[in-house]
């Protein structure tokens, strides 16, 4: 996966627009009353279909440690920090 420095890059485009090299998307779901989240980091560039996301699959912590995000910071119940903490596979 990236190192943390890796994670913070930026590049210019046009007249001096900043554009982050890499974006992440974290979904957080109660499904019937049970907590899960998926979250991956991709790097910011055009995807063909089929869309493999499997390998930017990542744990919210390890989100939280590169982009300085507390995530939920009002949420520190021993499920919640278990479900930050995992990388999960890929939902069906």
């Amino acid at each position: 996966m990236l190192a943390p420095q890796e994670a913070c890059q930026r590049r210019s485009i046009g007249s001096g627009v900043t554009v982050p090299e890499y974006f992440y998307k974290i979904v957080l779901v109660s499904d019937r009353g049970t907590w899960k989240a998926i979250a991956f980091v991709m790097p910011n560039t055009d995807y063909s279909r089929p869309y493999k996301l499997e390998p930017y699959i990542q744990s919210i912590e390890w989100i939280e440690q590169h982009t300085g995000i507390q995530f939920m910071p009002n949420e520190q119940s021993p499920t919640m920090r278990k479900i930050k903490s995992i990388i999960p596979t890929m939902w069906r």
